[in-house]
């Protein structure tokens, strides 16, 4: 009898992330087997810091670490200052420039102070995920919905979908 072999969880997560950034110019997702890692190259300096920031350094699925490391440009750029104090900012420079998948970035001043909307282009996008309801085994979702599975919970930041 032949054996079912699922994608495990971390492949998974790497499936996610790089279906994200699949068309962002400034950043490639490589997945090391070998090494349980997933490195994010970063063509924009920015774009590297803000990535440090929102991700996780380390993942557990059960007894198995995934560690994600964020992997500077050697060039010198003018560098936005990117703090743990204002992850909107690292939202906004992560999101605003080179991402086809991002229609805009809005940063709206409230009562409850500012929040930060993505708003990601309406349209499904697709990755392999051995989903045994999928006749072709894929999970169709929308980018609003992968970015809040894998960037860390950020008080005032929201990830939607534009309606036109």
């Amino acid at each position: 009898m032949a054996k079912l072999k699922l994608s495990p969880p971390w492949v998974l997560y790497y499936k996610k992330l790089n279906t994200l950034f699949e068309y962002d110019k400034d950043v490639l997702v490589i997945y090391d087997e070998d090494e349980m890692e997933i490195k994010l190259y970063c063509s924009d300096n920015n774009k590297s810091e803000a990535l440090s920031l929102l991700l996780p350094n380390t993942i557990s699925f059960g007894d198995v670490e995934l560690k994600i490391t964020v992997i500077p440009s050697n060039e010198k750029t003018n560098r936005v200052k990117i703090t743990i104090n204002n992850p909107e900012t690292a939202i906004y420079v992560l999101f605003n420039t080179n991402n086809d998948y991002v229609e805009s970035v809005e940063v709206i001043p409230t009562p409850f102070g500012k929040f930060t909307y993505v708003i990601f282009v309406k349209e499904v996008v697709q990755y392999f995920e051995d989903d045994l309801s999928d006749f072709y085994g894929v999970k169709s979702t929308l980018c609003e919905d992968i970015a809040r599975e894998i960037f860390k919970d950020i008080d005032g930041v929201f990830f939607c979908t534009d309606i036109d």
